[in-house]
């Protein structure tokens, strides 16, 4: 096997990142182990691939030319792997990707379960409001507040998570409640960073919800709980995960909040794996008795 199908998972990450660093930390491997790699290659090849710049690198003419090879080689290796792992024993790891609110509330809370219906099955969570590339590997099953879009994936809808508008007993009484969205924009609003795609959602509820009137953002949904038990301001939360909580008050608003739709999604040539299998039945089970609560 030559040197650039050999390292044809590192060409690719470092374009696909623009990052030596992000692409050891993608990698699992020390930044300079890396760069000594690609610096062999290159040595071999007798050109260079990629060209540093104020952010990052970007790739050469003749870095350009070999890196769609190089994908479709990592891409056929990838594919060789889930084929390998798809076995009717439910058993090794199972990878999962999800919200962090899915995840704690709704999915560790379950695990118990199913340890003991699998007890050779290990598990996994990445948890976090990112999309993880469920073709490239980075998870086996991802727990989506969104429909993926993503090729070659087999998606399901399994659920919908109820929303309401929140704030804590301390703010109310410190405040006073908004009756409209309009008293609502003189209030202290908790939501999303603008960068992301939850923030710009919110214009799709009212026009007059545009990022500037959020004083207090984070795309981490703990901490806009924490901010509104802390009486920080108001946020649409969650409403199983609200319930749990006293000392929070629901606002209601001439505004109607949509439910949340809950996906499953997986690789189709991982559909059949009894792992993920037995992972997207537990998965949906685990969300709808969440959604009861």
């Amino acid at each position: 096997m030559s040197k650039v199908a050999r390292y044809a998972e590192h060409l690719v990450a470092i374009a696909d990142l623009g990052s030596f660093m992000k692409a050891a930390q993608t990698l699992q491997m020390t930044q300079p182990t890396l760069s000594r790699l690609v610096a062999d290659l290159e040595e071999d090849l007798g050109f260079q691939l990629f060209v540093r710049h104020a952010r990052g690198v970007r790739l050469t003419p003749e870095g350009a030319a070999i890196i769609e090879p190089a994908r479709r080689v990592v891409n056929a290796m990838q594919g060789m792997e889930r084929v390998a792992r798809a076995t009717n024993e439910v058993a090794g790891t199972l990878r999962l990707t999800t919200s962090e609110y899915i995840g704690i509330e709704a999915l560790i809370p379950a695990l118990p379960q199913l340890y003991s219906l699998h007890p050779k099955l290990k598990v996994e969570f990445v948890l976090n409001n990112l999309s993880s590339d469920l073709r490239r590997g980075d998870a086996d099953l991802a727990v989506r507040l969104y429909r993926p879009v993503q090729e070659d994936l087999v998606v399901k809808h399994v659920a919908d998570v109820p929303l309401g508008l929140y704030a804590s007993h301390k703010y109310a009484q410190t405040h006073g409640l908004p009756k409209t969205v309009d008293e609502a924009l003189s209030h202290t609003l908790i939501g999303f960073d603008s960068r992301g795609p939850a923030g710009a959602g919110l214009v799709v509820l009212d026009p007059r919800l545009t990022a500037e009137v959020f004083r207090f953002c984070t795309d981490s949904l703990p901490a806009q709980m924490a901010a509104v038990q802390a009486a920080v301001g108001l946020a649409i939360l969650q409403k199983p995960h609200a319930a749990k909580y006293p000392a929070l008050v629901e606002v209601e608003l001439d505004l109607k909040i949509p439910k949340m739709p809950v996906w499953l999604a997986v690789h189709e040539d991982m559909r059949d794996a009894a792992t993920i299998r037995a992972g997207m039945d537990w998965a949906a089970e685990a969300i709808r008795d969440y959604i009861k609560l």
